[in-house]
């Protein structure tokens, strides 16, 4: 059972890193898109 948990915990810490990336990527590409029309 332990180690189901671990395994959980494993997948919900990648996912969670995952999103993170994704969030990073667009605010980045919002800053280009921002920075384009000045």
């Amino acid at each position: 059972e332990a180690e189901a948990i671990q395994r959980l915990a494993e997948a919900r810490a990648q996912s969670i890193q995952t999103i993170a990336r994704a969030i990073g990527t667009k605010v980045s590409n919002i800053f280009q898109y921002i920075e384009s029309y000045h």
